[in-house]
């Protein structure tokens, strides 16, 4: 499965504070939350992905570092599942979700929105 990123750009993700280090952690977290979701809701029925289920319930979104997460899928929380990287470049899931992101959705901007109406109300 290829490694690929993306980058958040603006006031919040630069230049801030350390304080602020740990709301965009947050942030990020929801956002690799939901991008999972989006991955693994292409996959669906045996021709697109979906047999046993394992390949789904493998996917997920976390926190690797600091203002850095990664959507991957992980067999026991350790190493990736073997055909992965083969139904990736058959359905270009994760392809699929990361140009989502590239786009700026509005369910990012709604996350976003969300965690700064509570911090500041």
């Amino acid at each position: 499965m290829a490694k690929d990123s993306v980058g958040f750009e603006g006031p919040l993700f630069t230049n801030f504070p350390e304080a602020s280090k740990d709301l965009c952690n947050l942030i990020l977290d929801d956002i690799a939350a939901q991008a999972a979701v989006r991955v693994a809701d292409q996959l669906y029925e045996p021709n697109h992905g979906f047999v046993t289920g394992n390949m789904k319930r493998s996917i997920q979104g976390r926190m690797v570092r600091d203002l850095f997460f990664r959507v991957d899928g992980l067999h026991n929380r350790s190493k990736e599942l073997p055909y992965l990287g083969v139904q990736e470049r058959r359905l270009k899931m994760f392809a699929n979700t990361k140009a989502e992101l590239q786009r700026k959705p509005q369910w990012v901007d709604d996350i976003v929105k969300s965690y700064f109406t509570e911090e500041f109300g």
